[in-house]
């Protein structure tokens, strides 16, 4: 939670959660190296903070009450919560004013979505990017501590593996965020550019 990177989008409601999943990559800079899943929530309670470890854990304390997973494996390894698998699956189907996006399940990066409002009339059939900040972590630096790890390296070009880091963070497709690359890489999915 040290880090401020967000992204703010549009999303029709006829999207799919496979496409919310391919749009928060290129808004995120990821690479689509690795699982992911969606939780979306209800009601807010008191954080549990004995819950904190758990994957559906709300920084908010919203009630979790679906698991939309990525792969149909995941439904080798049952939860209380109820499972659906995403494919296919949109989000007026299942629509949320408060979910979770998790990318890389060993690195563990936690987008928290929520819906700021509706637009009755958006004319344009596919997501968008609006704004945003932060720089996005490289793919596989190794959860939190390892970004901080990897920053504290780039930081220091005297450091014996300033260089090493630097190539290796090229080759992973690392860049500070860029709002007009941002923007051009989402819409680069649905054709244009």
């Amino acid at each position: 939670d040290d880090f401020d990177v967000w992204r703010r989008l549009i999303v029709p409601v006829n999207t799919t959660y496979t496409v919310l999943h391919n749009v928060l990559q290129k808004a995120f800079g990821w690479q689509d190296c690795h699982l992911h899943q969606f939780f979306v929530y209800r009601d807010q309670k008191p954080v549990n903070m004995s819950m904190i470890n758990h994957p559906s854990f709300h920084r908010e304390g919203y009630i979790p009450t679906l698991n939309i997973v990525s792969d149909e494996y995941a439904f080798d390894y049952p939860d209380e919560l109820e499972m659906v698998w995403e494919n296919g699956l949109k989000l007026s189907e299942i629509p949320f004013e408060h979910a979770k996006y998790t990318y890389d399940f060993g690195d563990n990066w936690q987008h928290y979505i929520e819906v700021e409002r509706t637009i009755d009339d958006f004319d344009c059939n596919h997501p968008v990017f609006v704004d945003g900040s932060g720089d996005t972590p490289p793919e596989d630096v190794g959860s939190e501590s390892g970004y901080k790890n990897f920053l504290y390296i780039m930081s220091d070009q005297e450091d014996e593996d300033h260089e090493n880091f630097k190539l290796w963070a090229e080759e992973q497709g690392y860049r500070k965020y860029d709002p007009d690359f941002v923007k051009k890489a989402v819409e680069r999915l649905f054709g244009w550019n």
